[in-house]
């Protein structure tokens, strides 16, 4: 009877180092091939519209001195971690929750161009309150090759994820958008490196 006892206690502690293994290796840090920046939740005295905007940002000196051109994962900037969260029944369909804010990724509103007209892109924003059932909180991640690049398209509008170009008002960071039509470019590539080198495929 004892060591019945002390095997289910033994198979339990095993079982729970999966479970905090498993979520220890959905932390992912997102990397833009064109630009070689990682995609971030913005501090809300940074955002646009009262809502927290994603961007990219460079990875600076220090992560350029160690890494090179190579992309490796950094919790640095918890902001830049995001944690992936499996939809249930999708294959290779996430949310993305935001490590720092504990916030929610999603494709919102059109980017306006003029006083009356939306341009083809959708802002992304992050958000506390996650509708499972939402689909404009739902990213799926197409791999491209065996690097770790992946294209990354919301489920809700079918549109994928890019960096846009900098522009007047953004000297250092970029517009993290979604684009309405195919994917063309390197600025539509990702790079995704998780924590214990984890394959979100798996």
């Amino acid at each position: 009877m004892l060591k019945f006892k002390f095997l289910v206690i033994l198979f339990s502690f095993l079982d729970l180092r999966c479970v905090v293994s498993r979520n220890q290796e959905l932390n992912c840090v997102i990397f833009n091939e064109k630009y070689h920046e990682y995609m971030y939740a913005a501090n809300f005295l940074f955002s646009k519209y009262f809502k927290r905007a994603v961007y990219t940002f460079p990875l600076g000196i220090f992560y350029s001195i160690k890494n090179g051109k190579n992309f490796d994962f950094t919790d640095d900037d918890r902001k830049g971690v995001w944690i992936l969260e499996p939809v249930s029944g999708r294959k290779n369909v996430f949310y993305l929750k935001n490590l720092r804010y504990e916030e929610y990724m999603y494709s919102g509103e059109r980017v306006s161009k003029f006083i009356f007209f939306d341009s083809n892109m959708r802002f992304v924003n992050t958000e506390k309150n996650l509708s499972p059932s939402d689909e404009k909180f739902m990213w799926k991640f197409e791999q491209l090759d065996s690097r770790g690049s992946y294209l990354i398209f919301n489920v809700g509008y079918n549109e994928p994820l890019f960096a846009n170009f900098k522009n007047s008002r953004e000297e250092i960071r970029r517009d993290v958008l979604t684009w309405y039509k195919e994917p063309n470019g390197l600025q539509f590539r990702w790079n995704v490196k998780c924590k214990n080198d984890a394959e979100i495929n798996k």
